[in-house]
């Protein structure tokens, strides 16, 4: 068991209180290590850009999309006509934010994913990061 003496005297507690320590880092390694510190916080945010982890410029456009729909019909639309990168970027959101994926194909083969309350439909007949007009089912 530590004595109060050992405990106030070591490690953090120490040198929070006050208590003398050598450093042996010169100016360049301080500096050097400010750097590598600095890189490593701009590598992750720079990772932390994009669908598969959490911010996605591509949700925002949708929910832009969503807006517009529900002002002039008050609902969400049925369906949104979408690209393949654009398909994949949603998929990677849900895995991202760990929401539950409801993936289905259409009658006509397309594939879906439900993002809220609407599919999104891979259209790989578009460009990649193609974003359709909201529409509602066929009668």
């Amino acid at each position: 068991m530590l004595t109060r003496r050992e405990w106030l005297g070591g490690g953090v507690v120490g040198a929070t209180l006050g208590a003398e320590q050598r450093s042996d880092f010169t100016d360049d390694q301080a500096r050097r290590i400010t750097a590598s510190l600095e890189r490593l916080a701009s590598e992750a945010v720079a990772a932390n850009r994009g669908c598969d982890t959490g911010a996605c410029a591509v949700t925002a456009k949708i929910r832009d999309l969503y807006t517009q729909f529900i002002r002039a019909s008050q609902k969400f639309p049925d369906f949104i006509d979408v690209g393949v990168v654009v398909f994949y970027e949603v998929y990677d959101w849900h895995v991202r934010n760990t929401q539950q994926m409801a993936l289905s194909r259409l009658p006509d083969g397309r594939y879906t994913l439900g993002f809220m309350f609407t599919r999104l439909v891979l259209r790989p007949d578009v460009v990649p990061d193609y974003i359709g007009q909201p529409y509602d089912a066929r009668a």
